[in-house]
């Protein structure tokens, strides 16, 4: 899988190219928050795309690969919420360095989400 030969590397920056959506957010797996940024407002990357890989993930390694069982739960609205996100960044501008970012929170902490 594409995530295994994404490693990010301090100091060097990961080449954003215009590619395919899962591309483009597999390239950016592990890298710095600003530069997930940068992809985004250049719109080289979208926070839904970005849910779609992560969520792919998941399904590949947690729950039908190896059965790893450490992510207990998933927002069942992550991709509608990521496209709220993208179309307010289109329309209004990013909130802030964490806009459309997708996070895994750990188990011990209460969202109150769904």
């Amino acid at each position: 899988h594409p995530f295994a030969r994404c490693q990010w590397h301090p100091g060097r920056r990961t080449r954003m190219s215009r590619v395919s959506g899962m591309s483009r957010a597999r390239s950016l797996a592990g890298a710095p928050i600003a530069e997930i940024q940068r992809a985004m407002e250049a719109s080289l990357v979208t926070s839904v795309g970005m849910v779609q890989e992560y969520l792919a993930r998941i399904s590949e390694i947690d729950r039908t690969g190896p059965c790893l069982n450490s992510v207990i739960e998933l927002n069942p609205d992550a991709i509608a919420i990521a496209a709220q996100l993208d179309e307010e960044r289109k329309t209004k501008g990013s909130r802030g360095v964490l806009h459309g970012i997708p996070i895994l929170v750990k188990d011990n902490i209460n969202t109150g989400c769904e």
